[in-house]
């Protein structure tokens, strides 16, 4: 991808990581705690969001990737937003009372979850893309 193409999906992906992470985070705390968190959580989100999306810098290449070359970069991509989201966790003690390892396997897992999804979601919808695409090029045929 070149960097102007990150840029844009950097600039696309800010807000909608952070609006889900706090909805996510509101409605996980009122849930299993009863109670609404706390007001410096939007902050801690927003702070936490910045190196995450930052983070996609690692799909830039100057020539077109391959598909193991994107494997190994969507790979290295969610290491580091498990590794940023486990920091974060740590440093502003997002955990609830109990385990401190089952909660981070638990944020692992749903990370993982969530990331399979978008990937899913991303890999159909440039199928589509591709589909009408041909599509048209057959039409002009």
């Amino acid at each position: 991808m070149s960097f102007k193409e990150i840029v844009g999906k950097m600039l696309y992906s800010f807000p909608i990581i952070f609006t889900y992470s706090i909805l996510g985070a509101w409605t996980a705390t009122w849930v299993l705690t009863g109670r609404l968190p706390y007001p410096s959580l939007v902050w801690e989100i927003f702070i936490t969001t910045i190196p995450i999306v930052l983070a996609r810098l690692v799909f830039y290449a100057k020539k077109e990737l391959g598909m193991y070359q994107m494997v190994l970069r969507h790979g290295i991509y969610f290491l580091i937003i498990v590794t940023i989201l486990l920091s974060a966790s740590y440093f502003w003690e997002w955990h609830l009372h109990g385990s401190q390892l089952v909660q981070s396997i638990v944020l692992v897992v749903l990370v993982a979850i969530i990331y399979a999804i978008v990937l899913e979601m991303d890999f159909l919808r440039s199928k589509r893309l591709a589909s009408t695409l041909m599509e048209r090029i057959e039409e002009q045929r």
